[in-house]
């Protein structure tokens, strides 16, 4: 009797817990949609209520939030809630005015991942006292004197590509790309020289082990304490269990622990370290004869490790990405494919000097970068104090507001028939079309956080374009529009693997 009655009492308090998460969602849910101070603002009303209206997306279809994003501002105007806590915004002025140089909008501490390097510093002060440290080395002037370094990196590139030429065999460029742009970034930031690009077809452990944990980055979106809490308690598990569990993340970690060796190194160095024929990131940052200003004694060897990964992550994905893309669209437009041939053909060396000022070659970049976005968005700010005024509309201080490069990119208006991948609008449209058009492109972001690596991007997509097409035919070996189609994973990421034939031309 006594366990029956202890067994009522427990379906009791049960059901009173049931009945109290049930109220606690349903009062939750009533002021976020009519008492909320974001209430007033259009947008799907299950958009009000959950932030699972983006990870229904982004989580159970596949189909991505921010592609969704367009389609909302046309049913609901410039300014759309798209969750209970956060407005898009598609209003160019004022992406403009959150993103400019000096700006007072901060990034949204709600969701800052990489929380110990300058991408995750919220407030623009204190990024750039740290960001000031890096740009030296990654000027446009910087960029042309590390020129002989990442053209080692590219011939030794092409060698591996004419081997694949010669044999007749399929090439992975989605490997190849990405192991071109790894061996780049890391050799610049700290001397180290990974041998990707020398793997055997391009696979390297690194490569694969990342691949499989991008999912996790939109996870945690959504899920970010379910994250912490594994990378916390990862680490800590007998091998053999965190191996079964977390399979596939082993050859990251392994490179995490190498990276983070090595910049425990360069920070406790007390030697001179030797003088490189060019300058590269870290080894210059702590040198012992540094200047006294570019010092900055408060990164601990954790946060220097986080840095290091992060440069290597963001100068690897994106240029990857947009490598990718445009060969992708270069192999469906073979009129373009013969007219970049034929002004390459123009240049008697394909060093930046002369390659950078060629028009189509240029206008070929730029168009596939504004297909692979970068950042597709939306990338969130909080209004400063005092509020600001948006499409004639007020909007409080506080509130977090995302700007999407995507639709951006994708905008009719000033793209025409967008969804068409085309070199010509940057050449053919009249300038005053051509400096519309720029104010929309955005794939770097803009002002005080745009990116660091931009002109190192371009340095990359102009020589490995160049060799690539100078050098070969490009065909087709397989891949399907299903593997081009990318996904949001911070950045964009295509969902397969683009391989081809190559055929060396004379």
């Amino acid at each position: 009797m006594e366990l029956t009655h202890a067994s009522n009492i427990a379906s009791h308090i049960s059901l009173y817990a049931f009945l109290a998460t049930v109220l606690y969602y349903v009062v939750r849910s009533i002021y976020r949609l009519f008492f909320h101070p974001l209430s007033a603002y259009p947008g799907p009303w299950l958009a009000s209520v959950t932030t699972m209206y983006g990870g229904y997306f982004d989580l159970v279809t596949g189909t991505d939030m921010v592609r969704q994003l367009p389609q909302l501002h046309t049913k609901y105007g410039p300014i759309v809630r798209i969750s209970p806590d956060q407005l898009d915004i598609e209003d160019i002025d004022a992406y403009n005015e959150a993103f400019k140089i000096g700006t007072r909008y901060k990034k949204d501490e709600g969701f800052l991942p990489f929380r110990d390097t300058l991408f995750g510093i919220p407030d623009v002060p204190t990024a750039k006292k740290r960001k000031d440290v890096y740009m030296p080395y990654f000027s446009h002037a910087a960029i042309k004197k590390i020129e002989p370094l990442l053209q080692t990196i590219i011939d030794r590139w092409k060698g591996h590509l004419l081997e694949y030429s010669n044999s007749g065999q399929i090439c992975d460029l989605s490997w190849g790309f990405q192991c071109l742009t790894l061996d780049a970034i890391t050799q610049y930031c700290f001397s180290k020289d990974v041998h990707a690009v020398d793997h055997t077809d391009f696979i390297m452990p690194f490569l694969e082990s990342l691949e499989s944990i991008r999912p996790s980055a939109t996870f945690s979106k959504y899920f970010s304490s379910v994250v912490t809490a594994l990378s916390y308690v990862g680490p800590r598990l007998p091998p053999a269990i965190s191996r079964y569990i977390f399979e596939g993340s082993h050859s990251f970690g392994k490179f995490v622990e190498d990276c983070e060796e090595h910049m425990r190194a360069l920070n406790n160095a007390t030697e001179p370290r030797p003088t490189n024929s060019y300058p590269t990131v870290f080894d210059s940052f702590f040198s012992t004869d540094a200047s006294k200003s570019r010092k900055h004694p408060t990164l601990t060897d954790a946060q220097l490790t986080s840095e290091a990964i992060l440069f290597v992550g963001a100068g690897m994905d994106t240029t990857g990405t947009a490598l990718i893309t445009t060969v992708w669209n270069l192999i469906h437009h073979p009129t373009a494919a013969q007219k970049l041939r034929a002004e390459l053909r123009t240049c008697d060396s394909l060093d930046l000097e002369h390659i950078e000022h060629l028009p189509y070659l240029t206008a070929v970049i730029k168009e596939s970068l504004r297909f692979s976005y970068g950042v597709p968005g939306p990338i969130a700010r909080v209004v400063p104090e005092g509020g600001t005024v948006i499409a004639g509309r007020k909007i409080p201080a506080g509130t977090v507001v995302g700007h999407s490069a995507y639709v951006y990119h994708n905008n009719p208006d000033v793209f025409y028939q967008p969804e068409q991948w085309s070199p010509e609008r940057w050449i053919d449209s009249t300038p005053e079309q051509k400096k519309e058009m720029d104010r929309f492109w955005m794939p770097f972001s803009r002002g005080s956080r745009g990116c660091l690596g931009m002109n190192l991007a371009w340095a990359e997509l102009y020589l490995a374009i160049a060799t690539l097409y100078r050098t070969f035919d490009v065909q087709n070996a397989g891949t399907t529009e299903e593997d081009m189609e990318w996904r949001d994973r911070l950045v964009t990421v295509q969902k397969g693997h683009l391989k081809v034939k190559l055929q060396k031309v004379e």
